[in-house]
């Protein structure tokens, strides 16, 4: 969230920072799903 601190944001750097978020939430979401699957299995 720092790159609000200047006037113009590249669009490119918003795509890039947007792309990784999104790439993390996944992540975790699947870790998540994973986890609780384990969980109900076993």
């Amino acid at each position: 969230m720092l790159l609000f601190g200047k006037n113009l944001i590249d669009e490119e750097t918003v795509k890039i920072c947007f792309l990784d978020f999104l790439k993390i939430n996944g992540l975790l979401t699947v870790a998540m799903v994973l986890s609780t699957l384990n969980f109900l299995t076993f």
